[in-house]
Formats: structure tokens, C-alpha cells, sequence
């Protein structure tokens, strides 16, 4: 029996107790049994899956951090052999350099880096303003009761397996 007809025959049972004016038959406690102890051996099965399922995400998620970590560490080394070999060529006063498999040389940006060093906010036309909801204080205002109109508050449902 799937769990949707699980859903189902629980509905049937109600409408038959219904059609009994509230009378539970000996029949009616053995479907309710029977149907009870579907629900629980679907709910045993289904919480198995969702524990497998969640145990290869944790694995999967820790060989990501392990690969992750490893990847930060080799671009970390190359991008200390680019300064030490950009540094040599500054040093030796070269531009370009080669070897047989790889050359090497120095170019300069297209597009320069900017960066305001003045006193204060940068002049209007090269300001740019984020605004974005700051959860936290919404979140409080809604425990005080006096969030404003305009907001949506959602109670997200979620299953709680043990």
C-alpha cells in the first residue's frame, strides 16, 4: 500500500464511521489498525531513505570541503609563483622572457583599478547605494507586533524526523 492510499482509505474510514453516526464497528477498528500500522511501517521506511539520503550529502559535502581546500592551496601556490616570477622579471628589468614550453611576459591592464582616497563619500555621480531588507530588525518587529504593512511572513512548514 503506497502512502497516498494510506491518505485515501483513512478518508473512506471517516465517511463509513459518518454513514455509522459516530459509531466505531469492530470492522472500522480493524481497518484503523491495519491502516495504522501501514502508516508506520511507511513512515520506518520512508525516515531509512531520508537518513541514507542525508548521511551521502554529509559525505558528499565533506569531500567537497576536503577538494575545496585543496584547490584554495594549489591557487594560493600559483599565485605566489606569478609574484615571484613577475618580481624577477621586474628585478632583472625584463618585459618578456621564455623558456621551450612556456614565455612569460609583463602587460599592463586595459582598465585601471580606481579607488576613491579623498576625504569622505565620493562626489554623487560615482556613488552607488545598495538598499536591501535587514531581516533581523523586520524579524523583531514582527515579535513586537508592529511590523508595517507591505510585509509578507510566511510560517515555513518542515519535517522534523527522529
Amino acid at each position: 500500500m503506497k502512502l497516498y492510499e494510506i491518505a485515501d482509505a483513512y478518508r473512506e474510514i471517516d465517511a463509513q464511521i459518518d454513514e455509522a453516526e459516530g459509531e466505531v464497528t469492530p470492522e472500522i477498528w480493524a481497518a484503523l489498525s491495519y491502516l495504522n500500522d501501514r502508516l508506520s511501517d511507511k513512515v520506518d521506511a520512508i525516515g531509512a531513505l531520508i537518513r541514507e539520503a542525508t548521511a551521502e550529502h554529509d559525505a558528499f559535502t565533506t569531500e567537497a570541503n576536503r577538494l575545496r581546500s585543496r584547490a584554495m592551496v594549489a591557487q594560493r601556490k600559483a599565485e605566489r609563483l606569478k609574484t615571484y616570477l613577475l618580481a624577477s622579471l621586474e628585478a632583472l628589468n625584463l618585459r618578456r622572457a621564455g623558456g621551450l614550453r612556456f614565455s612569460a611576459r609583463i602587460v599592463t591592464a586595459s582598465t585601471p583599478t580606481i579607488t576613491w582616497e579623498g576625504q569622505g563619500d565620493p562626489p554623487e555621480p560615482f556613488r552607488r547605494v545598495k538598499v536591501e531588507l535587514d531581516g533581523k530588525a523586520a524579524h523583531e518587529a514582527f515579535k513586537a507586533g508592529a511590523l508595517p504593512t507591505g510585509f509578507k511572513v510566511v510560517r515555513t512548514e518542515y519535517l522534523d524526523l527522529r
